[in-house]
């Protein structure tokens, strides 16, 4: 797994509703730090009664060098599975979406970050 690395405000979150927007600040100086398959964790965020976090590898993860890679983690103990799709967009500088650069997930299992 990748090492985390801390950046103090690097991620900026605010939850709307089902909605979460993370603004990256920086993000040329952020691209120089993280090497490729290093990321930065979002701060927890709340949604269906369940905490999550999004990981956000700028030099890309894996097989993805190059390119940014962002993914979903389930941040609460939980009994159950919990199932989830979600959406991606990269917002445009008016906060709407590039349609082009959005990406829906089929829908996916989340299981406790403490699970076997």
């Amino acid at each position: 797994m990748a090492e985390l690395r801390d950046l103090p405000a690097a991620i900026v979150a605010s939850s709307e509703g089902s909605s979460y927007v993370i603004k990256i600040d920086g993000y040329s100086r952020i691209k120089g730090q993280i090497e490729h398959g290093n990321y930065v964790k979002s701060t927890p965020f709340s949604v269906g009664g369940h905490d999550w976090v999004v990981w956000y590898f700028p030099n890309g993860c894996d097989t993805q060098a190059g390119s940014v890679s962002v993914f979903l983690a389930l941040d609460s103990v939980v009994a159950k599975e919990v199932k989830a799709k979600v959406r991606f967009s990269l917002l445009d500088k008016d906060g709407e979406p590039v349609e082009s650069k959005s990406k829906i997930t089929e829908e996916h299992i989340f299981r406790s970050k403490d699970s076997d």
